[in-house]
């Protein structure tokens, strides 16, 4: 997210810096909702019984617990830790690995 945004964007002749402002969470989060996430629609009436939503907008260890209340998992062992440090690390390997695939998309 930060590395580039205040650079160009995917997207021909937007920098969302310019166009939200500083990077901070509220920031990023408008503009995932206008660029990547604006096809989303709400459940039809009769998709509602099928799904789950969990909330998992804040950004910590608590989101986890939610995925697993909502899926009826067995609660986490409070010793068994979330590394978020190690996920962030994963999801930017991940990341290099699509561009490097499939080019800036």
């Amino acid at each position: 997210g930060e590395a580039i945004w205040a650079g160009p964007s995917q997207f021909e002749g937007v920098c969302f810096r310019e166009r939200y402002g500083e990077f901070n969470f509220e920031n990023f989060k408008r503009m995932q909702l206008d660029w990547y996430l604006s096809g989303m629609e709400p459940w039809k009436a009769d998709e509602e019984r099928d799904c789950v939503v969990v909330d998992v907008s804040v950004r910590d260890v608590t989101a986890f617990d939610r995925v697993h209340a909502a899926l009826h998992l067995v609660d986490r062992p409070l010793d068994v830790k979330v590394d978020l440090d190690r996920l962030t690390r994963i999801q930017a390997a991940r990341w290099v690995h699509i561009k490097e695939e499939h080019g800036n998309m």
